[in-house]
Formats: structure tokens, C-alpha cells, sequence
């Protein structure tokens, strides 16, 4: 039996153990034939969220300076004396439904990459409507960047040219 958890443990996707919730982010559900209005759904402390929804195509657009400062604080939390800035990257949206018609670029099964330029997918509600439900997650894995700090001297240094993870050299 051992030999067995050992196995799945081992054999458990990577990608798996770094995928962390975005809390607290309000996406923007529109309805793509007008004049229905916009609506709103926060993700909850564990990044899902859950909506009703008639036929018809909407878009899902996640507020990406939003999720940047949310990102960021988290960041924060964990290494209160480091620098690490996050651009944007690696933001996922995780579909409970995976048999729904999705225009977005596909991660894998029903998990998508919000891209940081156009932030949104396009979801095609069936006949009848759904409860739409799913997770927006950061994908840890994925690189984050050094912030620019003014050392004692006022000139800006970055990377590892004047600071570290832990902060100014």
C-alpha cells in the first residue's frame, strides 16, 4: 500500500502543487448581443466563482490590474522583504464544465490561459443556460520578475544588479 501513495505521489503532475486561487477578483460577464447589460462575480477566498447563465455567447473578462495588485499581495505575505513583482502572467481560468464551446487559447481539459493583453474568453452558453462555474489560478511556476527599487543613491537598479530576493544588496 505504501508502494502505491509513493507511485501516485511521484506521478502527480507538477503543475498541480503550484497552481494557487486568486481571491477577491471581479469578472466581467458580458453578454455579447447588446442591450444586456454587464455583471459582475467575485472569485471567492478560494479563487471560484459561480454564475447563472441564459443562451448565448458572453465574454469572461478578468481584470488583469486587479489581479496584478492581488498577485502581488500575496507575494508580498509570503516574502515581506523581497522584491518579486508579478507582470501578469501565468493567470489561469479552470472551467467546471468541460463540454462547453470556449474561444481561448486551451492549457489543457478545460483549463485556460488568460492572456495579459486581451484578459477575456468567449463562452457559448447552450439552450436552456447553465450555471457557469470555475477557478481563476496563478500558475506559480511561471517566472516572476525583479521590481525596480531607488537605492540610497537614487539611481534605479534591478535584477542582479542591486537586488536580491531578499531586497537591496
Amino acid at each position: 500500500m505504501l508502494g502505491l501513495l509513493v507511485l501516485v505521489l511521484f506521478t502527480t503532475p507538477v503543475a498541480f502543487a503550484l497552481s494557487n486561487p486568486i481571491p477577491g477578483i471581479g469578472i466581467v460577464v458580458k453578454k455579447n448581443r447588446p442591450p444586456a447589460p454587464s455583471r459582475v462575480i467575485n472569485t471567492d477566498k478560494e479563487g471560484k466563482f459561480s454564475i447563472q447563465l441564459e443562451e448565448g455567447e458572453i465574454e469572461l473578462v478578468i481584470p488583469m490590474e486587479q489581479v496584478q495588485k492581488v498577485v502581488n499581495e500575496i507575494l508580498k505575505s509570503a516574502n515581506p522583504t523581497g522584491v518579486s513583482q508579478f507582470d501578469g502572467s501565468g493567470i489561469e481560468l479552470t472551467l467546471e464544465n468541460n463540454s462547453l464551446e470556449v474561444k481561448g487559447k486551451r492549457k489543457n481539459g478545460n483549463t485556460f490561459i488568460i492572456d495579459k493583453q486581451t484578459s477575456s474568453l468567449v463562452v457559448t452558453i447552450p439552450k436552456g443556460g447553465i450555471k457557469l462555474a470555475g477557478t481563476l489560478n496563478w500558475d506559480s511556476s511561471v517566472k516572476v520578475g525583479k521590481a525596480e527599487r531607488k537605492g540610497w543613491d537614487g539611481v534605479v537598479k534591478g535584477g542582479s544588479k542591486g537586488i536580491t530576493e531578499g531586497g537591496l544588496k
